[in-house]
Parts: C-alpha cells; sequence; structure tokens
C-alpha cells in the first residue's frame, strides 16, 4: 500500500495492519520458561502473557473494506479457480480473511480454557490434558483427564474435590474449604505428601 501510494491517494493515510504489543511480554515469558526449566520450577501459562491489542477481526474486516475499494478503484479484478495469477492485493485480501477466522478461534479458545488453564479436550471441554503414569500401551501418553481429591478421616471419606488443576498445588485449600463449610470448624490437624505443598499452603 506504501510503495503504490494508495494510502495517501484514497484518504487512507499512513495505516498500519496491526499492532501486537504483547509480543515483548511473550518473548519475555519465553526467555524465563527457559530460566525455568534448568532449575526444574513449573513454567509459567501461555494464557496469562499472550495480549494482542489493537486487532480484531473488525479491524481485520476494514482492511479488506480498503484492500476492496482500492481493487475497484484501480481496476484490478480478483480472479479463482486453477491457473489464473492473483493479484498481490487479492493474496493479501485472503490472508486477512485467513487471519481474521484464527483470531476468532484464538477468542473461543481462551474462552473455553479460562485462566486457570493452557489446553483442553475437544471432547470434554472442562477436561485438561494430563500425561498418564500408564495406559494399555504403558508408554504415557497425553489424555484428558480430571485431578480427583479424596479427604479421609478414620478411614471414613468425608470429602470428594474433582477438578482440571493437573498437579496438587492449588487442590489442599479448597478441600479444606469444603470441610469447613460443611461442618462448621476448621481442622486442627492435616496429612498430606510433599506434592501438596505450594506458596499458598506456607502461608496459611
Amino acid at each position: 500500500m506504501q510503495e503504490n501510494d494508495y494510502g495517501a491517494k484514497y484518504g487512507l493515510g499512513n495505516a498500519q495492519m496491526f499492532v501486537i504489543e504483547g509480543m515483548d511480554k511473550v518473548r519475555e515469558v519465553i526467555e524465563k520458561n527457559r530460566k525455568r526449566k534448568l532449575v526444574k520450577h513449573k513454567k509459567l501459562s501461555n494464557n496469562r502473557i499472550i495480549e494482542i491489542d489493537n486487532c480484531s477481526p473488525l479491524e481485520i474486516r476494514k482492511l479488506q473494506d480498503n484492500l476492496t475499494m482500492i481493487a475497484v478503484s484501480e481496476g484490478i479484478r480478483f480472479v479463482y479457480g486453477k491457473g489464473k495469477r492473483k493479484s498481490v492485493l487479492q493474496q493479501l485480501h485472503e490472508e486477512l480473511e485467513q487471519c481474521g477466522k484464527r483470531l476468532m478461534e484464538y477468542k473461543e479458545c481462551f474462552e473455553i480454557m479460562g485462566k486457570d488453564r493452557n489446553s483442553y479436550s475437544k471432547t470434554d471441554l472442562e477436561a485438561i490434558f494430563m500425561r498418564m503414569k500408564e495406559d494399555h500401551m504403558l508408554n504415557g501418553q497425553l489424555k484428558p483427564a480430571y485431578n480427583v481429591q479424596i479427604a479421609v478421616e478414620n478411614y471414613f471419606i468425608v470429602h470428594g474435590y474433582v477438578s482440571s488443576d493437573r498437579t496438587d498445588y492449588n487442590t489442599l485449600i479448597p478441600v479444606l474449604e469444603k470441610h469447613k463449610n460443611a461442618f462448621g470448624r476448621i481442622l486442627e490437624e492435616v496429612t498430606a505428601d510433599s506434592g501438596y505443598c505450594s506458596e499458598k499452603i506456607c502461608f496459611i
């Protein structure tokens, strides 16, 4: 558009496609995750750091309309079918079409996942992919699953808690709160293995 001076010719100004302001944050988190991997710390979740600003399907639609207007005014025809050479404007128009569709798909995926997950199963939207310790092929495949917790008192199961957490870090507190709501008092002692240890637990 700048090479052919379409912006000034059709009053579009110095138009930019779109600005991805979150890219610096993405690069920063990628670098942090590399360092965390070396010290064997938990990785940061992707869906918490990817922020795409000033970029929406509506903005992409406006860009497509501008390209269509330029093509009509310049007498450039959009062609379809085998053996036909597409103009640069048409190629860009079709690429923007795909970008808009992908943006809507990403938006839907992030809404399904929410803030606490970075994956989900298409067959069970509330499940999360976990690496099973053992399956019928004995090769530790990733499968959609839930994290089930059971609270036991004197050999009796008093509570059950089901979540989509991949680890046990965030599951102990909800079980304790469930007990408090059910019986109206806090447990004097709790026994759990080191898999439940987290910063949240340490500050209680």
